[in-house]
Protein backbone atom coordinates (compact mmCIF):
# COMPACT_ATOMS: atom_id res chain seq x y z
CA UNK A 1 0.00 0.00 0.00
CA UNK A 2 1.36 3.44 -0.96
CA UNK A 3 2.43 5.74 1.85
CA UNK A 4 0.10 8.61 2.73
CA UNK A 5 1.49 11.89 1.43
CA UNK A 6 1.42 14.89 3.74
CA UNK A 7 0.35 17.92 1.68
CA UNK A 8 -0.65 21.46 2.46
CA UNK A 9 -3.89 21.61 0.46
CA UNK A 10 -6.41 19.09 -0.88
CA UNK A 11 -8.61 20.94 -3.37
CA UNK A 12 -11.90 19.18 -4.13
CA UNK A 13 -13.67 19.93 -7.43
CA UNK A 14 -17.35 19.31 -8.21
CA UNK A 15 -17.85 20.77 -11.73
CA UNK A 16 -14.69 20.83 -13.83
CA UNK A 17 -15.95 23.46 -16.29
CA UNK A 18 -16.95 25.78 -13.45
CA UNK A 19 -14.04 25.23 -11.08
CA UNK A 20 -10.90 23.69 -12.56
CA UNK A 21 -9.44 26.84 -14.13
CA UNK A 22 -9.63 28.70 -10.82
CA UNK A 23 -8.28 25.67 -8.94
CA UNK A 24 -5.26 25.51 -11.26
CA UNK A 25 -4.56 29.24 -11.23
CA UNK A 26 -4.86 29.59 -7.45
CA UNK A 27 -2.84 26.40 -6.91
CA UNK A 28 -0.01 27.82 -8.98
CA UNK A 29 -0.01 30.88 -6.74
CA UNK A 30 0.10 28.49 -3.76
CA UNK A 31 2.98 26.54 -5.29
CA UNK A 32 4.86 29.82 -5.67
CA UNK A 33 4.38 30.29 -1.90
CA UNK A 34 6.03 26.92 -1.35
CA UNK A 35 2.79 24.98 -0.84
CA UNK A 36 1.90 21.49 -2.08
CA UNK A 37 -1.57 21.05 -3.60
CA UNK A 38 -3.52 18.03 -4.83
CA UNK A 39 -6.67 18.53 -6.92
CA UNK A 40 -9.25 15.74 -6.77
CA UNK A 41 -12.98 15.25 -7.51
CA UNK A 42 -15.32 15.65 -4.52
CA UNK A 43 -17.60 12.85 -5.74
CA UNK A 44 -16.23 9.32 -5.88
CA UNK A 45 -12.96 7.76 -4.71
CA UNK A 46 -13.07 9.30 -1.23
CA UNK A 47 -11.43 6.19 0.26
CA UNK A 48 -8.51 6.41 -2.16
CA UNK A 49 -8.12 10.16 -1.63
CA UNK A 50 -8.15 9.90 2.17
CA UNK A 51 -5.58 7.11 2.03
CA UNK A 52 -3.37 9.01 -0.42
CA UNK A 53 -3.17 12.38 1.35
CA UNK A 54 -2.92 13.90 4.81
CA UNK A 55 -3.84 17.56 4.09
CA UNK A 56 -3.49 20.62 6.29
CA UNK A 57 -6.41 22.32 4.50
CA UNK A 58 -9.32 20.77 2.59
CA UNK A 59 -10.94 23.12 0.04
CA UNK A 60 -14.55 22.16 -0.71
CA UNK A 61 -16.85 23.45 -3.48
CA UNK A 62 -19.77 23.70 -1.02
CA UNK A 63 -20.52 22.91 2.62
CA UNK A 64 -24.01 23.23 4.06
CA UNK A 65 -23.50 20.57 6.76
CA UNK A 66 -21.24 17.72 7.80
CA UNK A 67 -23.81 15.33 6.32
CA UNK A 68 -23.82 16.86 2.81
CA UNK A 69 -23.29 14.40 -0.04
CA UNK A 70 -19.63 14.39 -1.09
CA UNK A 71 -18.31 16.57 1.71
CA UNK A 72 -19.38 14.07 4.38
CA UNK A 73 -16.88 11.55 2.99
CA UNK A 74 -14.01 13.84 4.04
CA UNK A 75 -15.21 15.37 7.31
CA UNK A 76 -13.91 12.57 9.53
CA UNK A 77 -11.28 11.15 7.21
CA UNK A 78 -7.98 11.86 8.99
CA UNK A 79 -6.33 11.27 12.36
CA UNK A 80 -5.17 14.90 12.37
CA UNK A 81 -8.24 16.93 11.32
CA UNK A 82 -7.54 19.50 8.59
CA UNK A 83 -9.00 22.98 8.34
CA UNK A 84 -12.02 23.04 6.02
CA UNK A 85 -12.35 25.98 3.63
CA UNK A 86 -15.65 26.29 1.75
CA UNK A 87 -15.39 28.01 -1.64
CA UNK A 88 -19.19 28.46 -1.76
CA UNK A 89 -19.36 28.28 -5.54
CA UNK A 90 -23.00 29.36 -5.40
CA UNK A 91 -23.59 32.66 -3.58
CA UNK A 92 -26.09 34.70 -5.60
CA UNK A 93 -29.11 32.76 -4.44
CA UNK A 94 -32.64 33.33 -5.64
CA UNK A 95 -35.46 33.30 -3.11
CA UNK A 96 -36.13 29.55 -2.97
CA UNK A 97 -32.51 28.83 -2.02
CA UNK A 98 -31.96 31.47 0.66
CA UNK A 99 -32.76 29.11 3.52
CA UNK A 100 -32.34 25.83 1.64
CA UNK A 101 -28.61 26.45 1.04
CA UNK A 102 -27.82 28.13 4.34
CA UNK A 103 -25.41 26.44 6.81
CA UNK A 104 -27.46 23.72 8.52
CA UNK A 105 -25.38 22.52 11.45
CA UNK A 106 -22.66 23.44 13.96
CA UNK A 107 -19.93 22.02 11.69
CA UNK A 108 -20.81 24.35 8.80
CA UNK A 109 -21.36 27.33 11.09
CA UNK A 110 -18.50 26.97 13.54
CA UNK A 111 -15.78 24.69 12.11
CA UNK A 112 -15.57 25.76 8.46
CA UNK A 113 -13.99 28.89 6.97
CA UNK A 114 -16.28 30.32 4.27
CA UNK A 115 -15.19 32.20 1.15
CA UNK A 116 -17.33 35.26 0.31
CA UNK A 117 -17.47 37.09 -3.02
CA UNK A 118 -18.60 40.26 -1.29
CA UNK A 119 -20.04 41.79 1.84
CA UNK A 120 -23.52 40.65 0.80
CA UNK A 121 -22.59 36.99 1.34
CA UNK A 122 -20.88 37.70 4.64
CA UNK A 123 -24.10 39.32 5.84
CA UNK A 124 -26.10 36.35 4.56
CA UNK A 125 -23.92 33.87 6.47
CA UNK A 126 -24.18 35.99 9.62
CA UNK A 127 -27.98 35.75 9.46
CA UNK A 128 -27.63 31.98 9.74
CA UNK A 129 -25.18 31.97 12.61
CA UNK A 130 -21.73 32.00 10.99
CA UNK A 131 -19.35 34.14 13.10
CA UNK A 132 -17.54 37.01 11.36
CA UNK A 133 -14.11 35.47 12.01
CA UNK A 134 -15.08 32.40 9.97
CA UNK A 135 -15.69 34.36 6.75
CA UNK A 136 -13.11 35.71 4.29
CA UNK A 137 -14.35 38.40 1.86
CA UNK A 138 -12.25 38.21 -1.30
CA UNK A 139 -14.25 38.54 -4.54
CA UNK A 140 -15.35 36.09 -7.21
CA UNK A 141 -12.31 34.25 -8.64
CA UNK A 142 -14.24 33.03 -11.69
CA UNK A 143 -14.90 36.63 -12.71
CA UNK A 144 -11.16 37.35 -12.51
CA UNK A 145 -10.66 34.92 -15.41
CA UNK A 146 -12.25 37.51 -17.71
CA UNK A 147 -9.43 39.90 -16.79
CA UNK A 148 -5.71 40.11 -17.47
CA UNK A 149 -3.45 38.32 -16.90
CA UNK A 150 -5.73 35.26 -17.03
CA UNK A 151 -7.93 35.76 -20.07
CA UNK A 152 -5.13 35.06 -22.54
CA UNK A 153 -5.38 31.37 -21.61
CA UNK A 154 -8.74 30.88 -23.36
CA UNK A 155 -9.64 30.18 -26.99
CA UNK A 156 -10.26 33.07 -29.36
CA UNK A 157 -13.37 33.61 -31.48
CA UNK A 158 -11.45 32.41 -34.54
CA UNK A 159 -10.46 29.17 -32.79
CA UNK A 160 -13.99 28.54 -31.53
CA UNK A 161 -15.43 29.20 -35.00
CA UNK A 162 -13.04 26.71 -36.55
CA UNK A 163 -13.71 23.97 -33.99
CA UNK A 164 -17.52 24.38 -33.94
CA UNK A 165 -18.15 25.21 -37.61
CA UNK A 166 -19.46 28.75 -37.02
CA UNK A 167 -19.16 31.73 -39.32
CA UNK A 168 -16.96 34.31 -37.50
CA UNK A 169 -18.30 37.09 -39.75
CA UNK A 170 -21.88 36.66 -38.50
CA UNK A 171 -23.28 37.94 -35.22
CA UNK A 172 -23.08 35.35 -32.43
CA UNK A 173 -26.02 35.13 -30.05
CA UNK A 174 -25.15 33.06 -26.99
CA UNK A 175 -27.82 31.40 -24.84
CA UNK A 176 -26.49 29.55 -21.77
CA UNK A 177 -29.51 27.51 -20.69
CA UNK A 178 -30.47 27.45 -17.03
CA UNK A 179 -33.95 25.92 -16.82
CA UNK A 180 -32.68 23.33 -14.37
CA UNK A 181 -36.05 22.88 -12.64
CA UNK A 182 -37.61 21.68 -15.89
CA UNK A 183 -35.50 18.51 -15.68
CA UNK A 184 -36.16 17.55 -12.06
CA UNK A 185 -38.20 14.37 -11.58
CA UNK A 186 -40.88 14.06 -8.90
CA UNK A 187 -38.60 12.00 -6.68
CA UNK A 188 -36.00 14.79 -6.73
CA UNK A 189 -38.56 17.46 -5.89
CA UNK A 190 -39.93 15.33 -3.08
CA UNK A 191 -36.39 15.00 -1.69
CA UNK A 192 -36.03 18.78 -1.66
CA UNK A 193 -39.39 19.14 0.04
CA UNK A 194 -38.30 16.66 2.70
CA UNK A 195 -35.24 18.85 3.33
CA UNK A 196 -37.38 21.93 3.88
CA UNK A 197 -38.37 23.41 0.53
CA UNK A 198 -41.95 24.52 0.00
CA UNK A 199 -43.99 22.06 -2.09
CA UNK A 200 -45.73 24.94 -3.87
CA UNK A 201 -42.38 26.56 -4.70
CA UNK A 202 -40.75 23.33 -5.94
CA UNK A 203 -43.53 22.31 -8.33
CA UNK A 204 -44.25 25.91 -9.32
CA UNK A 205 -40.64 26.48 -10.37
CA UNK A 206 -40.67 23.31 -12.44
CA UNK A 207 -43.85 24.35 -14.22
CA UNK A 208 -42.41 27.80 -14.93
CA UNK A 209 -39.15 26.39 -16.30
CA UNK A 210 -40.92 23.83 -18.50
CA UNK A 211 -43.17 26.47 -20.07
CA UNK A 212 -40.38 29.05 -20.39
CA UNK A 213 -38.04 26.50 -21.97
CA UNK A 214 -40.51 25.82 -24.78
CA UNK A 215 -41.02 29.52 -25.48
CA UNK A 216 -37.33 30.43 -25.53
CA UNK A 217 -36.49 27.45 -27.74
CA UNK A 218 -39.07 28.75 -30.25
CA UNK A 219 -37.38 32.16 -30.10
CA UNK A 220 -33.95 30.64 -30.75
CA UNK A 221 -35.30 28.62 -33.67
CA UNK A 222 -36.81 31.78 -35.18
CA UNK A 223 -33.53 33.69 -34.81
CA UNK A 224 -31.49 30.88 -36.36
CA UNK A 225 -33.90 30.47 -39.30
CA UNK A 226 -33.25 34.13 -40.20
CA UNK A 227 -29.79 32.97 -41.31
CA UNK A 228 -27.95 36.17 -40.47
CA UNK A 229 -26.80 35.15 -36.99
CA UNK A 230 -25.20 32.15 -35.35
CA UNK A 231 -27.20 31.03 -32.30
CA UNK A 232 -25.26 29.06 -29.69
CA UNK A 233 -27.28 27.11 -27.13
CA UNK A 234 -25.20 25.96 -24.19
CA UNK A 235 -26.91 23.29 -22.02
CA UNK A 236 -26.22 23.19 -18.31
CA UNK A 237 -23.51 20.73 -17.15
CA UNK A 238 -26.12 18.14 -16.16
CA UNK A 239 -28.02 18.37 -19.47
CA UNK A 240 -26.91 16.63 -22.67
CA UNK A 241 -26.74 17.83 -26.27
CA UNK A 242 -28.93 15.02 -27.61
CA UNK A 243 -31.86 15.92 -25.34
CA UNK A 244 -31.83 19.53 -26.47
CA UNK A 245 -31.51 18.63 -30.12
CA UNK A 246 -34.54 16.35 -29.71
CA UNK A 247 -36.52 19.21 -28.13
CA UNK A 248 -35.51 21.55 -30.96
CA UNK A 249 -36.50 19.06 -33.67
CA UNK A 250 -39.89 18.60 -32.05
CA UNK A 251 -40.49 22.37 -31.87
CA UNK A 252 -39.04 23.32 -35.26
CA UNK A 253 -41.56 23.84 -38.11
CA UNK A 254 -39.31 21.77 -40.38
CA UNK A 255 -38.69 18.98 -37.89
CA UNK A 256 -34.96 19.74 -38.08
CA UNK A 257 -32.58 21.84 -36.02
CA UNK A 258 -31.83 25.00 -38.06
CA UNK A 259 -28.33 25.05 -39.53
CA UNK A 260 -27.44 28.24 -37.67
CA UNK A 261 -28.59 26.90 -34.28
CA UNK A 262 -25.78 25.07 -32.53
CA UNK A 263 -26.12 23.04 -29.33
CA UNK A 264 -22.60 23.09 -27.91
CA UNK A 265 -21.12 21.86 -24.63
CA UNK A 266 -17.46 21.95 -25.63
CA UNK A 267 -15.20 24.67 -24.23
CA UNK A 268 -16.35 26.88 -21.38
CA UNK A 269 -19.17 29.37 -20.94
CA UNK A 270 -16.45 31.93 -20.31
CA UNK A 271 -14.89 31.40 -23.74
CA UNK A 272 -18.24 31.59 -25.52
CA UNK A 273 -19.19 34.75 -23.65
CA UNK A 274 -15.93 36.47 -24.58
CA UNK A 275 -16.33 35.42 -28.22
CA UNK A 276 -20.04 36.21 -28.66
CA UNK A 277 -21.73 39.50 -29.55
CA UNK A 278 -24.92 39.17 -27.49
CA UNK A 279 -25.76 37.02 -24.45
CA UNK A 280 -29.26 36.05 -23.32
CA UNK A 281 -30.40 33.75 -20.56
CA UNK A 282 -33.14 33.07 -18.05
CA UNK A 283 -32.44 33.84 -14.37
CA UNK A 284 -28.84 32.60 -14.75
CA UNK A 285 -25.80 34.33 -13.24
CA UNK A 286 -24.11 33.97 -16.64
CA UNK A 287 -25.70 37.34 -17.41
CA UNK A 288 -23.37 38.82 -14.78
CA UNK A 289 -20.42 37.12 -16.44
CA UNK A 290 -21.48 38.57 -19.78
CA UNK A 291 -21.53 42.05 -18.25
CA UNK A 292 -18.03 41.51 -16.80
CA UNK A 293 -16.91 40.46 -20.30
CA UNK A 294 -18.32 43.72 -21.67
CA UNK A 295 -21.11 42.06 -23.66
CA UNK A 296 -24.78 43.15 -23.79
CA UNK A 297 -26.82 40.74 -21.65
CA UNK A 298 -30.59 40.28 -21.65
CA UNK A 299 -32.99 38.45 -19.37
CA UNK A 300 -35.40 36.35 -21.46
CA UNK A 301 -38.76 36.31 -19.67
CA UNK A 302 -41.57 35.05 -21.92
CA UNK A 303 -43.49 34.15 -18.75
CA UNK A 304 -43.33 36.27 -15.56
CA UNK A 305 -40.73 34.76 -13.27
CA UNK A 306 -42.19 33.48 -9.98
CA UNK A 307 -41.06 35.00 -6.69
CA UNK A 308 -38.98 31.97 -5.53
CA UNK A 309 -36.72 32.30 -8.59
CA UNK A 310 -36.21 36.05 -8.27
CA UNK A 311 -32.92 37.55 -7.09
CA UNK A 312 -32.18 41.18 -6.25
CA UNK A 313 -29.60 41.58 -9.03
CA UNK A 314 -32.20 40.70 -11.70
CA UNK A 315 -33.46 44.28 -11.51
CA UNK A 316 -30.20 45.41 -13.16
CA UNK A 317 -30.75 43.34 -16.33
CA UNK A 318 -32.92 44.51 -19.27
CA UNK A 319 -35.85 42.13 -19.90
CA UNK A 320 -37.14 40.65 -23.15
CA UNK A 321 -40.76 39.46 -23.01
CA UNK A 322 -41.78 38.68 -26.61
CA UNK A 323 -40.36 36.90 -29.65
CA UNK A 324 -40.55 40.09 -31.70
CA UNK A 325 -38.58 41.96 -29.04
CA UNK A 326 -36.02 39.15 -28.96
CA UNK A 327 -35.56 39.12 -32.74
CA UNK A 328 -35.16 42.90 -32.83
CA UNK A 329 -32.51 42.73 -30.10
CA UNK A 330 -30.65 39.62 -31.22
CA UNK A 331 -30.94 39.84 -34.99
CA UNK A 332 -31.97 43.27 -36.24
CA UNK A 333 -30.42 45.93 -34.04
CA UNK A 334 -26.72 46.53 -33.55
CA UNK A 335 -25.55 45.09 -30.20
CA UNK A 336 -25.54 47.75 -27.49
CA UNK A 337 -22.84 47.16 -24.81
CA UNK A 338 -24.43 49.80 -22.60
CA UNK A 339 -27.28 47.34 -21.96
CA UNK A 340 -25.07 45.71 -19.34
CA UNK A 341 -23.48 48.87 -17.93
CA UNK A 342 -25.44 48.98 -14.66
CA UNK A 343 -25.00 45.25 -14.07
CA UNK A 344 -21.27 45.47 -14.77
CA UNK A 345 -20.77 48.42 -12.38
CA UNK A 346 -22.54 46.54 -9.61
CA UNK A 347 -20.68 43.26 -10.22
CA UNK A 348 -17.26 44.90 -10.33
CA UNK A 349 -17.95 46.91 -7.21
CA UNK A 350 -19.32 43.95 -5.23
CA UNK A 351 -17.19 41.07 -6.48
CA UNK A 352 -14.05 42.48 -8.10
CA UNK A 353 -13.35 45.33 -5.71
CA UNK A 354 -10.81 43.56 -3.48
CA UNK A 355 -7.90 43.09 -5.88
CA UNK A 356 -7.20 39.89 -7.82
CA UNK A 357 -9.56 37.28 -6.27
CA UNK A 358 -7.45 34.37 -7.51
CA UNK A 359 -4.25 35.63 -5.90
CA UNK A 360 -6.36 36.58 -2.88
CA UNK A 361 -7.77 33.07 -2.67
CA UNK A 362 -4.26 31.64 -2.65
CA UNK A 363 -3.22 34.02 0.14
CA UNK A 364 -6.25 33.06 2.25
CA UNK A 365 -5.68 29.32 1.81
CA UNK A 366 -1.92 29.70 2.35
CA UNK A 367 -2.55 31.51 5.64
CA UNK A 368 -4.76 28.61 6.78
CA UNK A 369 -2.00 26.04 6.22
CA UNK A 370 -0.27 24.83 9.41
CA UNK A 371 2.97 26.74 9.91
CA UNK A 372 5.34 24.03 11.13
CA UNK A 373 4.20 20.88 9.38
CA UNK A 374 6.49 18.89 7.05
CA UNK A 375 4.77 18.33 3.71
CA UNK A 376 5.51 17.23 0.16
CA UNK A 377 7.58 19.42 -2.13
CA UNK A 378 5.79 22.49 -3.54
CA UNK A 379 3.73 21.87 -6.64
CA UNK A 380 0.33 20.92 -8.03
CA UNK A 381 -0.65 17.29 -8.63
CA UNK A 382 -3.73 15.31 -9.60
CA UNK A 383 -4.63 11.81 -8.45
CA UNK A 384 -4.35 8.83 -10.82
CA UNK A 385 -6.81 9.44 -13.69
CA UNK A 386 -7.61 5.74 -13.99
CA UNK A 387 -9.24 5.95 -10.54
CA UNK A 388 -11.59 8.73 -11.59
CA UNK A 389 -14.91 7.30 -12.83
CA UNK A 390 -15.91 8.35 -16.37
CA UNK A 391 -18.27 11.33 -16.28
CA UNK A 392 -18.82 14.68 -18.05
CA UNK A 393 -16.59 16.17 -15.34
CA UNK A 394 -13.68 13.76 -15.75
CA UNK A 395 -10.27 15.39 -15.85
CA UNK A 396 -6.76 14.00 -16.18
CA UNK A 397 -3.19 14.89 -15.29
CA UNK A 398 -2.73 15.98 -18.91
CA UNK A 399 -5.51 18.56 -18.40
CA UNK A 400 -3.95 20.05 -15.33
CA UNK A 401 -0.44 20.05 -16.85
CA UNK A 402 -1.74 21.92 -19.91
CA UNK A 403 -3.58 24.47 -17.80
CA UNK A 404 -0.60 24.83 -15.50
CA UNK A 405 1.65 25.66 -18.44
CA UNK A 406 -0.87 28.15 -19.80
CA UNK A 407 -1.32 29.80 -16.42
CA UNK A 408 2.40 29.91 -15.66
CA UNK A 409 2.82 33.17 -17.54
CA UNK A 410 -0.16 34.58 -15.67
CA UNK A 411 1.39 33.58 -12.35
CA UNK A 412 4.69 35.25 -13.21
CA UNK A 413 2.84 38.34 -14.45
CA UNK A 414 0.88 38.56 -11.20
CA UNK A 415 4.01 38.08 -9.09
CA UNK A 416 5.71 40.91 -10.99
Amino acid sequence: MAETLAIDVLWLVEHVVRELDVACAASLHLAAQGRSVAIEPVHGNADRIRAAYAPGVVVTPYCYSAREFGVRDFVAGWAEPPTFFNLSWEQLYYGAYLEYKAPHDAFAREQVIHHAWGGFFKEYLARFGVPEHRVRVNGNPAYALFEQPYRHRFKTRTELAASAGLDPAKRWVFFPENYRWAFYQDVELEGMITRGMSREDAYGMRAFCCDSLVQTMLWLIAAARDGSVEVILRPRPTSDVESFEAILRELSPTGRVPRRLHVIKSDSVREWLMASDVACSSYSTTMIEAAIAGKPAYFLEPIPIPTPLQASWHARVPRIHTRQQFLMTAVTRKPDPSASAELERWARSEMLGHGDPIAGLARIIGDLCPAARPTAAPGVVLGPPENIPPSPDRFTQRDIDAIARAFDRARLSSAA
